[in-house]
């Protein structure tokens, strides 16, 4: 975030660009180049984006959301890359399991790993966006995925990954693959990790973890008291998954493209001219350079 704030506003230094022939000369702001900000992002989000509607099937799609629950954040700063490694593969290695269980098919599908929430806070989840259906194991047919099923409803993908992630996670505590939060490693506001309370951040703050290690000749170790209270406490924690079938109006992954009869970009009740929507708002306030009546409501 403090790149993001400071792109193009000096604090990250400055170029100069000089004219052999004139000696004019123009001073530019250097830039972040994060993928996560709004204006150095933007190419590399067009390309993705046209990389992704290039690969898209002629199907119907699902929005499939696995959340972990903040209690973990604090491990989760401190072990970013591994926490969300497991995360990730955790939520398709269960997709893919159920669909082949229940529906013998495998479906397609592509990740975006989210690591922040609507207040900048860490909150780290991971959508996908998966084919309602999938090839056969024997590869000679489509078959469409029920999103009725009992195995495709939240609560019961919530709790199918809370056991697989918690096992998961607990197999690289034993092996001593993360490192226990301590309050050096944590950062000074509670907030940032999404948490109410200082003594929710250091709830399971341990520095005698630390140092624990392996038994001679072992490749795994027993879990300490502190470990064992945070996974009882997880393991009896409502998660949330949440997994939203394509609404009656979808008529596949371009149903709202030119050549289905749609505009590019959206729904046309809503947005800019582009986006197929009247600009910048609702007609009946603002300016006229906004389309709408001279400052405010019409009399």
């Amino acid at each position: 975030m403090n790149a993001l704030t400071a792109c193009r506003t000096g604090q990250m230094g400055s170029h100069l660009y000089n004219c052999l022939s004139c000696d004019r000369r123009l001073v530019g702001l250097n830039h972040c180049d994060n993928r996560h900000c709004p204006t150095c992002g933007f190419q590399r989000r067009e390309e993705w984006r046209e990389a992704m509607i290039g690969w898209s099937l002629d199907c119907e799609y699902f929005h499939v959301v696995f959340t972990l629950p903040h209690t973990l954040n604090p491990l989760t700063y401190v072990n970013d890359k591994l926490i969300q490694q497991l995360l990730c593969r955790t939520a398709t290695q269960l997709l893919s399991s159920i669909c082949k269980r229940q529906f013998d098919c495998m479906p397609g599908v592509f990740l975006i790993l989210h690591t922040w929430g609507q207040k900048m806070n860490l909150h780290t989840h991971v959508h996908i966006i998966m084919t309602a259906g999938g090839v056969s194991s024997d590869q000679t047919r489509w078959i469409p995925i029920d999103s009725a099923h009992p195995s495709m409803q939240n609560d019961a993908l919530a709790d199918q990954f809370r056991t697989t992630f918690l096992r998961r996670l607990k197999s690289l505590v034993r092996r001593n693959r993360l490192i226990w939060p301590v309050a050096d490693l944590l950062p000074t506001s509670y907030e940032a990790l999404g948490l109410n309370s200082f003594e929710q951040m250091v709830e399971f703050v341990d520095p005698g973890l630390i140092k624990t290690l392996l038994p001679p000749g072992k490749s795994r170790r027993v879990l300490t008291t502190t470990e064992k209270a945070l996974f009882d406490k997880l393991s009896t924690m409502q998660w949330i998954a949440n997994c939203q079938p394509p609404p009656p109006e979808y008529a596949g992954p371009e149903y709202n493209s030119p050549e289905n009869g749609g505009p590019e970009y959206g729904r046309p009740e809503y947005g800019r001219p582009e986006y197929g929507r009247p600009e910048y708002g609702r007609p009946e306030y603002g300016r006229p350079e906004y389309g709408r009546p001279e400052y405010g409501r019409p009399a």
